[in-house]
């Protein structure tokens, strides 16, 4: 035994997180004395494995780790009737109690209890919900996509559509929000190993729902096996083999001539979609060895329909004369005659790149157009079971995810047709996991290997900046296409800035942990390791990117037609990184059975995560004023690994990282009628966690990658001259991304308090909620302008804090030093209530009603980034760099009031019906989805940079100075039109008022709410006795209501508060199942 616990304690786990169940209980006599030894056995009814085990003298017994699944537990001692229970489902992370009473005696019957006695877990202080694989494969899902149900959970809210669409394709797995933390912080197991992007955060694979068994989330005090993320963790468990044959083959059909139009297109978007697959499982040799496969294929043709903002006829030729004040020529600095640009004025390049700006069609200043999307991806997984012994099971796992996708719009890029981009993934994961039984200890082992290669917004556009009439090249073939080019307040033209990304990202995951009961306690160890490489190759600026202003003249877009942009930048050099982290984990659990109506839940957490290194060093730090000696020839300031003080990593390693867990748990009744819970705990978070964090602060290192940015006069057709790019140069001004030297690890406090009370069928639950989050990561200018007297929008890198500016001839030595931080914070209080009841006489039904208000100074890590509109308001920088507290505000998915329920009915056959009748109503089945929310905030924002400002394109690809805000921004009038009012709103004087910021908070006007209802009709035919043809139909958003996106909220565009986007209209769903 010694041997086996010293092993167990050298190769414990902290990432265990077992997708398994608990049974414990006490064996009673009628008189309530406990029963010492007796034989207490429970089988798997799916592939016989049985355990069994002695009570002990106080009657207990416990089976702490049991693989999710149906059992039958049998209960025999001399002198005592044989007791057995009917079918006990186990679901993930549940733990089972059973209080039995044995008869004496008298005859050789066997007892029969109810095996779910009690709805609720009398033991457990952990918030949180099993998804059942009935809910997964029965409830209507838009796109099949199982985490849709994790938004059925109290406390849990969907990404808003200001990350949704921004972070596009890299926020795909951000599946939702957990009682306010970040949606990057959450953490992702498929069958007990983690699946996670650690390059942009969130779910990296996803199996078909046909495949899984069940999941659920963990939404607050997560025991200590359970870490790695400060947000919820989402643990799904796929199906397994069993000693009968099982499985399906299916598929799913949508059309658009099934659907209707959206809001905003005159016709129906094109739509062709099919998902297929089929799954298997059963014995390869009865009870010992058990396999089930999975194949899905996904097919999808759509129309995606998009607004631009677009000049009108008139402004195209050079015409402002209904411009509201007049149009400055900024060779005199008086007004064009008449509004009128002279034809000699207009520049060549610009006129010729007039072609890729539609001519409204909405309106003289909106162009809507439908482009198609293609996207196919390809799922397959296979998982061998095996019973060694029994004491011994063996697993082992392989899931495959392809795809490709073609999109008419960059998430970065322009919201004008013709910059098409291509994204093509490929996900595996490998997974060993043994279970080993030695008398009162389990052990299990687990080790997996995770690949997510990833390639991001490959240019399918064909053109490059020399093809377009500029005078210069791209400084990476393989991210090769059209300048970028921003005209604040309209759309952007051009493919996108940063780009594209090769990323490959490896994770080497070894695992184990001992659970061990004794007397009144359950006590589980582990301990763990997992080394994680992403290698990446991403484009930062290749092609060059222009941003034309209000200045030199007064008008954005008639300094496009003049040819003078007020700023340039490119990047050049080498843009690999290898990058490499290491995560040790450690904790211990308890739970303490104090009396038999009173747990108590406690453990510790410690984890080491390390902050990534570069397999070459090719990092920088920023520290002002010092030099460097390992580079000597860099600027001052400008510091890499080996100089004093700086480790590789830049950061250092955080060794403080202990979480301490604590829950309680309150039997009032005895009878599992009325619990109360409540709990405390700490979670830290990945550093620099959120979409591309790793590799931000990586990809721009001086001098392999120099960032050239040049301001004020620019040369259109030739901003920099020849050869600015020399590898090994310091070309100056030189600008630096990086993380700040004292960087540590964000962390989460959780916290609550819970009532559930059983009625009948039904279970209410009652909560209060919180969580702070602090250390939170954001963006900020490590080298800021500094207003003056004398400021202008072309001047501000010269003003920059440590520009370090010798003469106004020559150049400054640092630009922007855009810095990583962990100085934010955030807030989450809740009230939560819910009902659930069970599927019983044909009808089952949840509800969950969440009220909640979420603060913080930045919603996520990387919210818009370079891209040129935001979607939300929300830039990643602050509106005053020295003023970061101004930030403090609602937080972009603060939802206030959501309301989900869903709910079963099953047909009930009408036997008093004559056999017609029967027949056509037999084995009927709907389900339903209804959601209900209020909207979410945004930020109004004026992108004249009246606040004189120096730019970041890596961070932010426009300025977001907020306006004065004189009246209430959220009276309306809420149209279509105008959803806000700019009269709520004073825009700053560019010219009386330049360098200074508007007092409007952050996010604090609301968009439109939310309503959807969706449905799923089925019936099931029998065939054969083992073979069943299912039909179903399905519809998404069944009442065709729209659900508007927020309005444009740049003061500078003339499409200022319209809303230009609606969420999808009704579609039609029809499918074909066949279950053996």
């Amino acid at each position: 035994m010694k041997r086996f616990l010293m092993g167990g304690l050298l190769l414990l786990h902290a990432f265990a997180q077992d997708p398994s169940a608990a049974v414990e209980g006490s064996i009673l006599d009628r008189t309530g004395g406990a029963i010492p030894g007796a034989r207490v056995a429970i089988r798997n009814l799916g592939n016989g494995f049985t355990q069994s085990l002695d009570s002990t003298p106080a009657g207990a017994f416990t089976f702490p780790v049991l693989p999710i699944g149906q059992y039958e537990l049998t209960v025999e001692k001399n002198g005592f009737a044989p007791y057995k229970t009917p079918t006990l489902q186990l679901n993930v992370n549940q733990t089972l109690r059973l209080n039995i009473l044995l008869d004496v005696a008298m005859a050789h019957e066997t007892l029969q209890i109810e095996a779910d006695s009690t709805l609720v877990q009398t033991g457990s202080s952990v918030l949180g919900s099993v998804v059942t694989h009935r809910e997964v494969s029965d409830l209507p899902l838009n796109g099949r996509n199982f985490s849709q149900l994790g938004l059925l959970q109290l406390g849990v809210v969907p990404m808003t559509t200001g990350l949704t669409e921004q972070g596009g394709s890299r926020r795909s797995g951000h599946a939702y929000i957990v009682n306010g933390q970040r949606p990057e912080s959450n953490n992702y197991l498929l069958d007990g190993s983690r699946a996670v992007n650690r390059i942009d955060g969130g779910f990296a694979l996803k199996p078909p729902i046909d495949a899984i068994e069940e999941f659920k989330i963990l939404t607050h005090t997560a025991p200590a096996e359970y870490g790695g993320a400060s947000g919820g963790n989402t643990s799904v468990v796929t199906r397994s083999g069993t000693n009968a044959l099982h499985g399906s083959a299916y598929a799913f059909l949508r059309n658009d001539h099934l659907d209707t139009r959206n809001f905003f297109v005159a016709e129906t978007e094109p739509l062709k979609q099919n998902q297929f697959g089929a799954t298997a499982g059963g014995p390869l040799v009865r009870n010992r060895a058990f396999f089930f496969g999975y194949y899905e294929g996904f097919r999808n043709r759509q129309g995606i329909t998009r607004g631009s903002t677009v000049p009108t006829t008139q402004q195209r030729a050079g015409d402002f004369s209904h411009a509201l004040s007049s149009l400055i020529d900024p060779t005199t600095g008086q007004p064009f005659p008449g509004g009128l640009i002279p034809a000699s004025s207009i520049s060549p390049l610009a006129q010729s790149l007039l072609k890729y700006y539609p001519a409204g069609n909405s309106s003289p200043s909106f162009f809507s157009s439908t482009q198609p999307l293609a996207n196919d991806t390809n799922q397959s997984g296979l998982k061998l079971d095996f019973l060694l012994s029994n004491a011994d099971t063996l697993s082992a796992r392989y899931a495959l995810s392809s795809g490709l996708a073609q999109n008419p719009f960059s998430i970065l890029g322009a919201d004008l047709p013709g910059f098409r981009v291509e994204d093509e993934l490929r996900t595996q994961l490998f997974s060993l996991t043994e279970t080993h039984i030695a008398g009162a200890f389990v052990n299990t082992f687990r080790g997996s290997f995770f690949r997510h290669w990833f390639l991001l917004e490959r240019r399918l556009s064909g053109l490059a900046p020399r093809q377009l009439g500029f005078q210069y090249d791209s400084t990476l073939d393989f991210a090769q296409g059209a300048p970028f080019i921003i005209i604040n307040g309209y759309s952007n033209m051009g493919d996108p800035a940063i780009g594209p990304r090769d990323t490959t990202q490896n994770d080497y995951d070894l695992q184990d942990s001992v659970a061990h009961a004794s007397g009144r306690h359950n006590l589980k160890l582990g301990i763990g390791l997992r080394r994680t490489q992403v290698n990446s190759n991403q484009g930062h600026y290749a092609n060059g990117a222009f941003v034309f202003s209000t200045t030199p003249s007064n008008d954005s877009f008639a300094n496009f037609l003049l040819g003078l942009p007020s700023q340039f930048t490119q990047a050049g050099g080498d843009f690999y990184r290898g990058l490499r982290s290491r995560d040790f984990n450690l904790y211990f659990q308890d739970e303490w059975r104090i009396t038999p109506s009173i747990t108590l839940n406690y453990g510790a957490r410690y984890e080491i995560s390390t902050p990534f290194s570069e397999i070459n060093n090719r990092l920088n730090a920023f520290a002002p004023g010092r030099q460097s000696l390992i580079q000597p020839s860099a600027p001052a300031g400008v510091l890499y690994p080996g100089d004093p003080g700086v480790p590789a990593t830049i950061a250092p390693t955080f060794r403080k990282g202990l979480m301490p867990r604590l829950g309680l748990a309150w039997d009032v009744t005895g009878r599992g009628s009325t619990l109360l819970r409540a709990g405390y705990a700490i979670f830290y978070d990945a550093l620099v966690n959120g979409v591309g964090g790793p590799l931000r602060v990586a990809t721009q290192s001086l001098p392999w990658v120099t960032v050239r940015q040049v301001t004020g006069s620019v040369n259109f057709q030739q901003p920099l001259g020849p050869g600015p790019f020399t590898s090994g140069v310091f070309a100056l001004p030189m600008s630096l991304f990086t993380i700040a030297g004292d960087l540590r690890p964000p962390y989460a406090q959780d916290w609550n308090f819970a009532l559930q009370q059983t009625l009948g069928n039904q279970v209410i639950d009652l909560r209060y909620v919180g969580t702070k989050g602090t250390r939170l990561p954001r963006f900020i200018d490590g080298n800021p302008a500094v207003n003056t007297p004398s400021a202008t929008a072309a001047n501000a890198n010269r003003r920059r804090q440590y520009a370090g500016c010798t003469s106004l001839t020559q150049p400054c030595t640092l630009g922007y030093a855009a810095l990583v931080t962990g100085g934010e914070n955030s807030t989450y209080h809740s009230a939560q209530a819910g009902i659930t009841r069970r599927l019983q006489s044909g009808v089952a039904f949840a509800a969950s009603y969440t009220f909640s208000k979420t603060l913080d100074g930045v919603s996520s890590l990387h919210i818009a980034g370079p891209a040129p509109i935001l979607v939300s308001g929300e830039m990643d920088l602050a509106q005053n760099p020295f003023n970061l507290s101004a930030e403090h505000g609602p937080s972009l998915f603060d939802a206030r009031h959501r309301l989900v329920m869903h709910g079963t009915y099953e047909v009930p056959t009408l036997h008093a019906a004559n056999r017609l009748v029967q027949s056509l109503l037999r084995n009927w089945q709907l389900n339903g989805i209804s959601t209900l929310a209020s909207g979410t905030p945004f930020t109004v924002y004026d992108s004249r940079n009246v606040s004189l400002q120096a730019p970041i394109p890596p961070v932010a690809g426009t300025f977001a100075s907020r306006p004065d805000l004189i009246a209430n921004p959220n009276a309306g009038p809420h149209t279509i039109q105008q959803w806000v009012s700019p009269a709520a709103f004073r825009r700053l004087n560019a010219v009386t008022e330049a360098g200074q910021f508007g007092n409007e908070g952050r996010n604090v006007v609301r968009g439109p709410g939310l309503a959807n209802l969706d449905l799923s009709l089925m019936r099931t035919f029998k065939a054969t006795e083992r073979l069943d043809l299912q039909f179903r139909a399905e519809s998404f958003n069944a009442l065709n209501h729209p659900n508007f996106g927020l309005p444009v909220n740049d003061l500078v565009s003339p499409n200022f508060g319209r809303i230009v986007e609606s969420g999808p209209p009704r579609l039609l769903q029809f499918a074909l199942k066949l279950l053996f």
